[in-house]
């Protein structure tokens, strides 16, 4: 999966969370969107989505009032063979052309561990709204070349796809489609901080 938030050295630099707060966007350059499933007759299928966006507000010394949106164009999915992308964009999957977005909004953020959080809330997959557990590690900090600060996490979850209508109808014969009921979502956030103390 892309994403390269670790150029910025960022596992070696992890100030205390407390002093971060503020509110942060993805950078799609240095973060990643992807997702992995099993495929009928081989490895698992890996792929990604090319175009996505994403807002963090973070507030380290109250978590619980921390909040995260993402939004994800459905259609720009890729995992290396076009053929298979077309299928799982196509109507009996994710219908990209029809719901061109897939949101994320968090309703409930909480520690789960050393520099770990619990993020909660609604994804929204084609016209079913459910609600989501992600899982999200603190990876750290740095500054680019420009001086910005950056925040790195990364995490995963897992969805059942029937609960998302993204069962399809599909023939043993076609190939490459997901037999498998999870998906798993992973995560790779670079986020640039916003506002006065952007640096």
């Amino acid at each position: 999966m892309p994403g390269n938030c670790a150029r910025y050295a960022l596992h070696g630099s992890r100030p205390p969370l407390a002093d971060l707060s503020g509110a942060y966007v993805f950078d799609p350059v240095d973060s990643a969107v992807g997702f992995s499933f099993r495929h009928a007759a081989g490895p698992d299928v890996r792929g990604g989505f090319r175009d996505f966006e994403g807002f963090l507000r973070i507030d380290a010394r109250r978590p619980g009032r921390s909040e995260a949106h993402v939004s994800v164009q459905s259609g720009s999915l890729d995992t290396g063979l076009a053929a298979r992308d077309a299928r799982i964009a196509g109507p009996r999957f994710l219908d990209s052309a029809a719901f061109p977005l897939m949101v994320f909004r968090s309703t409930a953020v909480a520690p789960s561990g050393a520099d770990r959080f619990r993020v909660t809330g609604p994804v929204r997959i084609k016209d079913v709204e459910l609600p989501l557990r992600l899982d999200l590690g603190y990876l750290g900090v740095a500054h680019d070349a420009g001086g910005r600060r950056r925040i790195g996490f990364e995490g995963s979850a897992t969805i059942r796809r029937r609960d998302w209508g993204l069962a399809g109808s599909v023939p043993p014969a076609v190939r490459g489609i997901p037999p498998g009921d999870e998906i798993r979502l992973e995560l790779r956030l670079c986020a640039l901080r916003l506002g006065p103390e952007a640096r």
